[in-house]
């Protein structure tokens, strides 16, 4: 380490005269918007549907959706859109 001559009382190197940074520019991607709006449309139209008819199960039986439930199959569909194009 003796052998370095390190000058520390020099301070800096002085600055160059004119610094240039390139404008960052993110370019906006359409795609990505209209299945955010693609997704959230399906959602609201599911879910503030009339009421559907009752769903029958093989052996007859009724059961009614409830909103919850309608809420639910609304969230799996937005959930479908938006995994699906990778959001």
């Amino acid at each position: 380490m003796a052998d370095k001559d390190i000058k520390t009382s020099q301070g800096l190197p002085e600055p160059p005269a004119e610094i240039l940074v390139a404008e960052s520019r993110i370019p906006f991607d359409w795609k990505r918007v209209l299945f955010i709006l693609l997704g959230l449309g399906l959602f609201l139209f599911v879910y503030f549907m009339p009421q559907w008819k009752d769903a029958i199960d093989p052996t007859g039986k009724a059961f009614p959706l409830s909103k919850e439930g309608k809420g639910a199959i609304a969230l799996f569909l937005l959930a479908g859109i938006w995994c699906g194009r990778g959001i």
